[in-house]
Protein backbone atom coordinates (compact mmCIF):
# COMPACT_ATOMS: atom_id res chain seq x y z
CA UNK A 1 0.00 0.00 0.00
CA UNK A 2 2.67 2.47 1.08
CA UNK A 3 4.81 1.41 -2.23
CA UNK A 4 1.75 2.42 -4.42
CA UNK A 5 1.24 5.93 -2.26
CA UNK A 6 5.04 6.73 -3.53
CA UNK A 7 4.38 5.63 -6.87
CA UNK A 8 1.80 7.67 -7.09
CA UNK A 9 3.10 10.43 -5.52
CA UNK A 10 5.75 10.05 -7.83
CA UNK A 11 4.22 10.04 -10.81
CA UNK A 12 1.72 13.38 -10.25
CA UNK A 13 5.04 15.08 -9.53
CA UNK A 14 7.11 13.86 -12.53
CA UNK A 15 3.88 14.88 -14.89
CA UNK A 16 3.61 18.17 -13.12
CA UNK A 17 7.44 18.82 -13.83
CA UNK A 18 6.63 17.66 -17.67
CA UNK A 19 3.35 19.83 -18.35
CA UNK A 20 5.30 22.93 -16.71
CA UNK A 21 2.84 23.46 -13.56
CA UNK A 22 3.83 26.21 -11.93
CA UNK A 23 2.37 28.23 -9.35
CA UNK A 24 -0.03 31.06 -9.61
CA UNK A 25 1.41 33.94 -10.50
CA UNK A 26 2.87 36.06 -8.38
CA UNK A 27 2.05 39.11 -10.05
CA UNK A 28 0.02 41.87 -8.27
CA UNK A 29 -0.69 45.81 -9.43
CA UNK A 30 1.70 47.79 -8.18
CA UNK A 31 3.01 51.26 -7.57
CA UNK A 32 6.56 50.81 -6.83
CA UNK A 33 8.11 52.69 -9.85
CA UNK A 34 11.41 51.33 -9.19
CA UNK A 35 10.20 47.60 -9.61
CA UNK A 36 8.68 48.01 -12.59
CA UNK A 37 12.13 49.99 -13.71
CA UNK A 38 14.03 46.59 -12.61
CA UNK A 39 11.65 44.65 -15.52
CA UNK A 40 11.56 47.43 -18.37
CA UNK A 41 12.88 50.80 -19.52
CA UNK A 42 10.12 52.70 -20.22
CA UNK A 43 11.14 56.29 -22.01
CA UNK A 44 7.83 58.53 -20.33
CA UNK A 45 7.93 61.26 -18.29
CA UNK A 46 6.42 59.52 -14.87
CA UNK A 47 4.96 61.28 -11.82
CA UNK A 48 2.78 58.05 -10.77
CA UNK A 49 2.14 55.17 -12.36
CA UNK A 50 0.05 51.78 -11.15
CA UNK A 51 1.05 48.48 -13.10
CA UNK A 52 0.85 44.95 -13.33
CA UNK A 53 2.19 42.19 -15.63
CA UNK A 54 0.13 39.08 -16.45
CA UNK A 55 0.42 36.02 -18.32
CA UNK A 56 -2.54 35.08 -20.85
CA UNK A 57 -4.41 33.31 -20.46
CA UNK A 58 -4.26 33.11 -16.55
CA UNK A 59 -3.93 30.43 -14.20
CA UNK A 60 -6.93 30.33 -12.07
CA UNK A 61 -6.45 26.88 -11.09
CA UNK A 62 -6.47 23.77 -12.82
CA UNK A 63 -4.45 21.85 -15.44
CA UNK A 64 -1.68 23.87 -16.32
CA UNK A 65 -1.18 25.07 -20.01
CA UNK A 66 1.07 26.83 -21.75
CA UNK A 67 1.63 31.16 -22.08
CA UNK A 68 0.59 32.92 -24.87
CA UNK A 69 1.04 36.21 -23.99
CA UNK A 70 3.08 38.08 -21.18
CA UNK A 71 1.65 41.64 -20.84
CA UNK A 72 2.38 44.65 -19.05
CA UNK A 73 -0.28 47.18 -18.29
CA UNK A 74 0.27 51.05 -16.81
CA UNK A 75 -1.50 53.70 -16.14
CA UNK A 76 0.83 56.74 -15.69
CA UNK A 77 0.31 60.09 -14.40
CA UNK A 78 2.76 61.42 -16.22
CA UNK A 79 4.93 64.82 -15.62
CA UNK A 80 4.00 66.33 -18.95
CA UNK A 81 2.37 65.20 -22.47
CA UNK A 82 5.60 65.41 -24.58
CA UNK A 83 4.88 63.43 -27.62
CA UNK A 84 8.37 62.34 -27.95
CA UNK A 85 8.13 58.81 -27.10
CA UNK A 86 6.19 58.26 -29.75
CA UNK A 87 6.77 56.60 -33.77
CA UNK A 88 5.05 57.27 -36.45
CA UNK A 89 0.83 57.28 -35.50
CA UNK A 90 0.83 53.72 -37.49
CA UNK A 91 0.77 50.42 -37.26
CA UNK A 92 -1.19 47.57 -35.54
CA UNK A 93 -0.88 45.91 -31.97
CA UNK A 94 -2.61 42.69 -30.63
CA UNK A 95 -4.35 42.54 -27.40
CA UNK A 96 -4.96 39.99 -24.98
CA UNK A 97 -8.27 38.96 -24.40
CA UNK A 98 -8.01 39.28 -20.27
CA UNK A 99 -6.65 42.61 -20.29
CA UNK A 100 -8.60 44.31 -18.35
CA UNK A 101 -7.73 45.00 -14.72
CA UNK A 102 -10.17 46.15 -12.13
CA UNK A 103 -8.20 48.57 -11.01
CA UNK A 104 -7.85 50.69 -13.95
CA UNK A 105 -9.56 53.97 -14.43
CA UNK A 106 -13.04 53.73 -16.00
CA UNK A 107 -11.93 54.64 -19.20
CA UNK A 108 -9.16 52.68 -19.75
CA UNK A 109 -11.09 49.36 -18.56
CA UNK A 110 -13.74 50.48 -21.25
CA UNK A 111 -11.14 50.85 -24.07
CA UNK A 112 -9.57 47.46 -23.44
CA UNK A 113 -12.81 45.64 -22.81
CA UNK A 114 -13.76 47.37 -26.52
CA UNK A 115 -10.45 45.89 -27.98
CA UNK A 116 -9.70 43.08 -25.59
CA UNK A 117 -8.99 40.40 -28.18
CA UNK A 118 -8.31 42.08 -30.92
CA UNK A 119 -6.12 44.12 -32.78
CA UNK A 120 -6.50 47.82 -32.84
CA UNK A 121 -5.01 49.64 -36.22
CA UNK A 122 -2.91 52.90 -34.94
CA UNK A 123 -5.09 56.16 -37.43
CA UNK A 124 -4.68 60.13 -37.40
CA UNK A 125 -7.08 61.56 -34.87
CA UNK A 126 -6.80 59.09 -32.21
CA UNK A 127 -5.20 59.63 -28.49
CA UNK A 128 -3.42 56.67 -29.04
CA UNK A 129 0.37 55.64 -30.33
CA UNK A 130 2.68 52.91 -30.64
CA UNK A 131 5.34 52.96 -28.22
CA UNK A 132 8.39 51.06 -27.81
CA UNK A 133 10.72 49.92 -24.22
CA UNK A 134 13.22 48.07 -23.47
CA UNK A 135 13.52 44.80 -21.02
CA UNK A 136 16.33 45.50 -18.65
CA UNK A 137 17.74 42.00 -18.28
CA UNK A 138 17.65 41.08 -22.19
CA UNK A 139 17.93 44.23 -23.84
CA UNK A 140 14.92 42.68 -25.95
CA UNK A 141 13.05 46.09 -27.46
CA UNK A 142 8.43 45.29 -26.87
CA UNK A 143 6.13 46.66 -28.29
CA UNK A 144 2.87 48.07 -27.43
CA UNK A 145 0.85 51.30 -26.86
CA UNK A 146 0.03 54.56 -25.20
CA UNK A 147 -3.20 56.01 -24.86
CA UNK A 148 -3.84 59.42 -23.51
CA UNK A 149 -7.12 60.17 -21.57
CA UNK A 150 -8.47 62.37 -18.70
CA UNK A 151 -4.86 63.34 -17.80
CA UNK A 152 -3.58 59.86 -17.97
CA UNK A 153 -1.24 57.52 -19.96
CA UNK A 154 -2.48 53.89 -20.46
CA UNK A 155 0.34 52.06 -21.19
CA UNK A 156 0.06 48.03 -23.12
CA UNK A 157 3.57 46.34 -23.68
CA UNK A 158 3.42 42.92 -24.77
CA UNK A 159 6.83 41.33 -23.09
CA UNK A 160 6.16 37.78 -24.45
CA UNK A 161 4.47 36.22 -27.25
CA UNK A 162 4.10 32.57 -28.05
CA UNK A 163 3.75 33.12 -32.05
CA UNK A 164 6.44 35.99 -32.01
CA UNK A 165 8.89 32.90 -30.43
CA UNK A 166 7.32 30.54 -33.26
CA UNK A 167 8.60 32.59 -36.47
Amino acid sequence: MYKNFLTLTWLLWSACLLTGCQEKSSFKASDDLAALQSIVNLDLPINAIRWEVFATPEDRGGSPGPTDYITLIAEIKPTSFNRSFNKPNTGVVSIAPNAVRPWLSSASRAFLAKHGNSQITFTTGRNCYPLEATLVKTGKVVKGFACENSGRLLVYLTLFSFTEQMS
